[in-house]
């Protein structure tokens, strides 16, 4: 088998888990028979279609220069990953570590890192979502299960109805919840289950989440 081609499936499905889809939805959105993304994936095309290659590459953000390049390397590595996609390697960190990143920034982070597929600038981060506080109800727009994945970026801006990553001062921990600045300002959940949270001087914005990276059960 052509070790290349291998690298290159290895990589399609990297983004495709990355981005939280499955092949049946994948299917709906490019054309790409979910058949055929499963035997690229596993590399068991010869001569995968050039036409499906790009339109895979072009719904997960994959640069076709990089993705070549990329697998030369020969590695299945979260380095390798990177080079293929427009995204960053970002930190996954805890939730006490949100609550004081700026100050952390300088630091040398041990943990683990993952390719961003969104938008973001070097000082962003991802954090594990705990808890069903922010898994809304069934036909909600947005929802995010414990154990998925948020991005965040601390340079972007809160503004009304946006996701923010916040902290309350005098705390340890940062809180992830829905910001509402029109009327009463409030952070508020999208379970309903919890409490809102009025917002005031003791709240500190750490960041605005940007996307999602939703974990895939199989």
């Amino acid at each position: 088998m052509d070790n290349r081609k291998m690298e290159i499936g290895k990589l399609i499905r990297r983004a495709r888990l990355s981005a939280g889809y499955g092949l049946t939805t994948v299917a709906s959105l490019t054309g790409v028979p979910a058949s055929v993304q499963s035997k690229i994936e596993l590399g068991d095309i010869a001569s995968p279609s050039f036409l499906y290659i790009a339109r895979l590459a072009k719904f997960y953000h994959l640069d076709m220069e990089g993705l070549y390049d990329a697998t030369l390397t020969n590695a299945d590595t979260t380095a390798t990953m990177a080079k293929a996609i427009k995204s960053k390697l970002i930190p996954v960190i805890s939730w006490v570590q949100a609550g004081s990143w700026h100050e952390s920034l300088n630091c040398n982070h041990e943990g683990e890192v993952i390719t961003s597929p969104y938008r973001c600038s070097d000082e962003a981060f991802a954090l594990e979502v705990r808890g069903d506080s922010m898994t809304a109800q069934t036909g909600s727009k947005f929802s995010f299960p414990e154990g998925s994945r948020i991005i965040v970026e601390p340079n972007a801006e809160a503004r009304h109805r946006s996701f923010v990553v916040a902290r309350i001062h005098g705390t340890d921990e940062a809180t992830f919840k829905r910001l509402n600045i029109e009327g009463d300002h409030y952070l508020q959940p999208l379970n309903p289950q919890y409490p809102i949270m009025p917002v005031n001087s003791n709240i500190h914005i750490c960041g605005v989440v940007v996307g999602m990276i939703q974990k895939i059960p199989f």
